[in-house]
């Protein structure tokens, strides 16, 4: 093997060695930014089960207005009847 072959030779190697970091590097990156993802989902799924527990409490309390309502319609029709 030539001197000009090794040296080809480790050219080509340093040029390989320089493209796995290069993509090492972007697999890092990658990772980040799914992770980053990951962890919006998270929030997204905690605020929408705080929406879902808002929603149920103001039914509840929806209820018991309607209930009182009724009540007092019930309340007013027996008023005037008697």
């Amino acid at each position: 093997m030539t001197r000009e072959m090794m040296e080809d030779l480790l050219e080509g190697f340093t040029k390989m060695t320089e493209d796995l970091q290069d993509i090492q590097a972007n697999g890092n990156h990658m990772n980040d930014l799914i992770l980053k993802t990951e962890n919006k989902v998270k929030d997204v799924t905690i605020n929408l089960n705080g929406l879902q527990q808002n929603l149920w409490k103001l039914d509840q309390k929806f209820n018991l207005v309607e209930g009182l309502m009724k009540t007092k319609v019930k309340r007013q029709i027996v008023k005037k009847a008697s």
